[in-house]
């Protein structure tokens, strides 16, 4: 009979060692929160890039804003609808040609402040008078 309990013995233990293996569940519930935590560390870094797009992309407006106020038509409008410059006069022609050869001019010009100083800025680079 000893063997018998021996193997009852044993046949008890068996459950309770297949009862120690079944708390594995437990880590099953930290494997899908490192893997709800690697999400969330996925989405702030969209997130975080999405952010930086949309800072990129107000930049990048503002530097084609500045080109188009720079460019050479809205330019030459500005040069048109100052007041006192007679279109096709030797101080017209000089800052129509100057204007459109130089760019670091055009971004000077639309700078100034006033009309005067627009005119003034153009008699300094064209070493033209606007009245003669």
């Amino acid at each position: 009979m000893p063997a018998a309990e021996t193997q009852a013995l044993e046949t008890e233990t068996q459950p309770q060692a297949k009862r120690q293996t079944q708390p594995s569940t437990h880590s099953g519930s930290s494997r899908a929160k490192r893997r709800r935590k690697e999400k969330d560390l996925v989405v702030e870094a969209c997130d975080k890039r999405t952010d930086a797009l949309v800072v990129k992309n107000r930049i990048a407006e503002r530097m084609l804003q500045r080109e188009e106020a720079s460019s050479v038509e809205n330019v030459l409008e500005i040069l048109d609808a100052l007041p006192g410059v007679k279109e096709w006069s030797a101080f017209y022609e000089a800052a129509m040609d100057h204007l459109t050869d130089n760019e670091g001019s055009r971004k000077g010009f639309i700078t100034r402040k006033t009309d005067e100083d627009k005119i003034k800025f153009m008699e300094l680079r064209t070493k033209t008078k606007r009245d003669d």
